[in-house]
Parts: structure tokens; sequence; C-alpha cells
């Protein structure tokens, strides 16, 4: 799912964000890590054993497994959201960025957690959608109706129903219902009213970037010796 940003986003001098008054709630889909814990073990385990082979294949092999391990990591097992009481942060694979609540204008689950703000959109890479016949059909419709206690308010459909997308239990409802608990607190409770104009922030996630492109030029280098 590609990462998606229109308009005004100030670089963020530093990965901290605003002091928040509550806990910081951490959405991380749990497959993702499952599948990133699965590619360390595969890794560290051919690199072990290539070294025991022989120092000279132990070499050979360390630049790829490095590069696997570095993308499962950037891939599946870093990207998530997190929620305070005054902002969302949405680590995708290349950038982070910083929501203010203040600056939030709507959270649409359709395909993935995206987040309409002043200045564009940001989607979360971590919390896609439902996909095949749940994306389109959800659960039954007693059920859905049954789910309108567990959501907030603004996840409700005029029919009375909640999106399929919007379902606790899934990566972008489990999101969405975080944001829009806060959201509608903040709003409610007017702590957003003297906070208009709050940029959204953005910064390069350098270090795994760094440790792809260390991967990559071992893995150059391990096949042209």
């Amino acid at each position: 799912m590609p990462e998606g940003e229109h308009g005004r986003v100030s670089e963020m001098s530093d990965a901290t964000g605003p002091e928040t008054r509550g806990e910081v709630v951490t959405i991380r889909p749990k497959g993702p890590v499952i599948m990133a814990a699965v590619m360390f073990v595969i890794a560290a385990v051919a690199v072990v054993y290539a070294f025991v082979v022989d120092a000279g294949v132990g070499v050979t092999v360390l630049g790829p497994m490095i590069l696997l391990a570095a993308l499962a990591w950037l891939l599946l097992a870093n990207p998530h959201v997190e929620v305070s009481d005054s902002w969302v942060r949405v680590v995708n694979p290349l950038r982070t960025y910083e929501v203010p609540l203040s600056a939030l204008r709507d959270v649409a689950t359709k395909w993935a957690l995206t987040l309409a703000t002043d200045d564009g959109t940001v989607v979360a890479w971590s919390a896609t959608s439902p996909s095949g016949r749940g994306a389109m059909t959800g659960r039954d419709d007693k059920q859905r109706r049954t789910d309108r206690t567990s959501v907030p308010r603004s996840a409700i459909r005029p029919d009375g129903t909640i999106s399929p997308s919007d379902l606790s239990g899934t990566d972008s409802g489990d999101a969405a219902t975080a944001i829009r608990t806060r959201w509608e607190s903040a709003r409610t409770s007017g702590a957003l009213d003297d906070r208009s104009g709050e940029p959204v922030r953005t910064h390069l996630n350098l270090a795994s970037i760094g440790v792809v492109v260390v991967g990559i030029v071992m893995t150059v280098v391990s096949v042209l010796v």
C-alpha cells in the first residue's frame, strides 16, 4: 500500500512528538511481525550454518541475509500506528508522519487507514483493510449492528451498520477506533480549540533505510568477489 501525502508537510527535526496527556496506544498487526520473526530466524540460521561450512561461504551469505532481515524489519516488523491524546504517529517503511489531532479532518478505512488532514492525506502501511470476500461482505448484518457499541460514533453509517474495514479485529478497524476515540474526546472537551494551524510533520526513517542500503552493498560485493 503506497504512502500518500499532498500539500504542506513540514519536515520533523527529530522523531519525538509533542507532549501527551495520556497513554500512547500502539497498533501493530501481529501477522507481519510473525512473518518478520520467521525471516529473522531463517537469516540467522543460514549465516551460522554457512560459516560452519566454510568462512568464505559465510562471508558470501552474510550480505544477502542482512538484506533479508533488513527488508523484513522495514516492510513487516516496523510499520505501525501510535495514538495519543493530541497526535497520531504513522510509521511507514520509508517515512514517519506525525499528525496533530487538531489537523485531522477525516478518518477513512476503505483500502487502508487513511487520515485526511489540512495538509493532505496520510495512508498507514500497517493498517490495511480486510481482503477477499470479507472485504466485500464483512460479517453478517446482525454482527455488524452488534459491533456498534464497540466503535466510536463516527464509524457508524447512516443505516446503522459498520463498514467491514471499521470492524474491531481488523488492522484498519482497530487503528481507526483508537484514533476516532481520542479525536472525538478531544473535540468534545475543547482540547483542540486553541490548536488550529498545527502542521503534519514527517521525517525519513534513515536508520532503517541505511541498514537496507548496507545489505544491498554487501550483497553486491559478495557476488562480485
